[in-house]
């Protein structure tokens, strides 16, 4: 080892024995007196007065025991650097007594001033602000599988670092911009600077480094296609897409997909680790509002393990594919929706997915971490799917009163299904918000056309279709048109209550803990329009 780097190493093992010992006293001279120490939820903290307060502000919180693991340090010149560590341990806060787990990722970036190693700047973050958090059916740690399968990627290699590094960074100075500007003139992100351009610049350099070297060396799938890499551009996409910058974010989506396509398409990479693979799928299905999703699984592939055997023949009936994890419950009787003329890929998609609600009531349920990614995986894969369907109408003048029945209803129920699953996170980061706005629409277009080639309404599945609609569009102007709709059929349906509109609607999917609070607000909305239109009839039929 270097004198440069043993200095530095030297450094970091001083900073951490301070920190454990809560002393800001000495933490403070480890800083540069330009420094800057950027803590999760509170103002950057610049120079050594400002560096005081806000050690000392957590001390007074918390109290930490952790340990630290130096994963890489870089010399950039004669007097500068960027150290890369993780720290394990716990933190034991003051007001309550209690103490948790505590897991961080970290980066210094060190500077040496008269004659000694310091810390010009240190940016930290403990995953809740650098992950994805709207994968549908999530639990929380330990059970949660990006704790177990995703991190050891994020720690093992130093541009998927950099890039998750950099999306906590974007968060973190987003907030802070929110709370300094005025309520009036908030626009997050306007204005970003700081550590997150310094991670920017760094990860973009060390990203196309690694692409040109592996061209040098004649291409092939080497780093520059690992799943380390392709998450890092996943990443990357994602902070583009909470940006606002669309250029870049068609940049690192174009580039995914030929990345992808190199590797062998999304099944080969869920093969290597299906955390990937659902980090790709998601980076792609937020983004549908700018780019069309890719084909990723036109048609339904092996499920991920391949252990449990659930390949789909191409006349196999249809059935749950998470029928391995436990029986699919009864009671309501489930439609069958074949006979109601779905396609059947389709309507397989959507018997797994209310099995899987009935199975995992609340995030709690999963027994392992392992359990957790087959259901995720599989989850994104059904999602992927319905997205890699081809539009039903892809020209707008096509006459929908030509179009069968069959792939009507099947268009609208494969849209519905989409906002049923994707509502619920709707905000959670990264936010998939103008995806659930973009698929709302594509729902009304398919339902008008179901509705052409109909003559009545009363139907369950029907209804349901159009309360997912009518969910999904809350605090939207859209709601209004789901909601008249559905005061109409639950009129011609005779369903004169909550619990009556309900053993329709969770015949489709239904997760109780999603779906009960948001289901019942819009019922409430339907009987009030139901009752406007009867106070004000009057009006007769032609």
């Amino acid at each position: 080892m270097s004198d440069a780097k043993a200095e530095i190493t030297d450094l970091l093992q001083t900073y951490a024995k301070y920190l454990n010992a809560s002393d800001t006293s000495s933490i403070v001279p480890l800083y540069t007196k330009d420094g800057a120490f950027m803590a999760q939820n509170l103002p950057t903290a610049l120079s050594h007065p400002s560096i005081k307060d806000a050690y000392t502000q957590t001390f007074n919180l918390i109290t930490l025991s952790v340990t630290f693991t130096i994963h890489e340090i870089v010399l950039t010149s004669d007097t500068s650097a960027f150290a890369r560590t993780s720290s394990e341990g716990t933190v034991t806060v003051h007001a309550s007594g209690g103490k948790t787990n505590e897991g961080n990722q970290e980066l210094f970036v060190l500077q040496k001033e008269d004659g000694a190693w310091k810390i010009a700047r240190y940016c930290f973050c403990n995953l809740k602000t650098a992950i994805y958090t709207s994968f549908p059916w999530q639990p929380p740690s330990p059970t949660n599988p990006t704790t177990t399968f995703y991190l050891p990627l994020i720690f093992s290699d130093v541009v998927l670092f950099h890039a998750t590094l950099q999306l906590s960074a974007w968060r973190l100075e987003s907030r802070q911009q929110q709370a300094q500007q005025p309520a009036q003139n908030q626009r997050p992100g306007a204005k970003q600077g700081g550590i997150f351009a310094q991670l920017a610049a760094e990860c973009i350099r060390l990203l196309r480094e690694r692409v040109e070297n592996e061209d040098a060396a004649g291409g092939g799938m080497g780093t520059g296609t690992s799943d380390q890499t392709i998450s890092a551009v996943a990443t990357l996409a994602a902070i583009e897409h909470e940006r606002g910058n669309m250029r870049m974010l068609r940049m690192h989506l174009e580039g995914l997909k030929r990345m992808v396509g190199i590797r062998g398409g999304l099944n080969a990479i869920r093969e290597t680790n299906a955390m990937v693979a659902n980090s790709v799928f998601w980076a792609f299905a937020v983004a549908l509002y700018e780019l069309p999703y890719p084909s990723l699984d036109p048609v339904l592939p092996p499920f991920f393990p391949n252990e449990y055997g659930l390949a789909v023949p191409a006349q196999m009936p249809i059935v749950s594919l998470f029928q391995d994890f436990g029986p699919a419950h009864v009671d309501p009787p489930p439609l069958d929706l074949a006979a109601l003329g779905i396609i059947p890929s389709i309507a397989m998609v959507v018997q797994s997915i209310q099995h899987v609600s009935q199975l995992v009531p609340t995030n709690a349920a999963y027994p392992t971490a392992s359990t957790s990614l087959v259901m995720l995986t599989r989850m994104c894969t059904l999602l992927s799917h319905l997205l890699s369907l081809p539009r039903l109408r892809v020209h707008p003048d096509t006459d929908a009163t030509n179009l069968p029945y069959s792939a009507l209803v099947s268009e609208s129920v494969r849209f519905a299904t989409l906002l049923h699953v994707f509502t619920p996170w709707r905000g959670l980061p990264p936010d998939g918000t103008l995806t659930i706005n973009h698929l709302l629409h594509q729902l009304m277009t398919a339902l008008k056309d179901l509705l052409s080639s109909i003559t009545s309404k009363s139907s369950t599945l029907l209804l349901w279709i159009f309360a997912v609609g009518g969910v999904s569009a809350a605090q939207l102007p859209e709601r209004t048109w789901f909601v008249s709709h559905l005061a109409e059929m639950t009129e011609e349906m005779n369903i004169a209550g909550w619990e009556a509109m309900k053993s329709h609607v969770c015949r489709v999917i239904w997760h109780e803990r999603l779906c009960e609070n948001s289901h019942r607000i819009l019922w409430g909305e339907v009987t009030a329009k139901r009752k406007e239109l009867e106070d004000g009839m009057g009006v007769e039929s032609y």
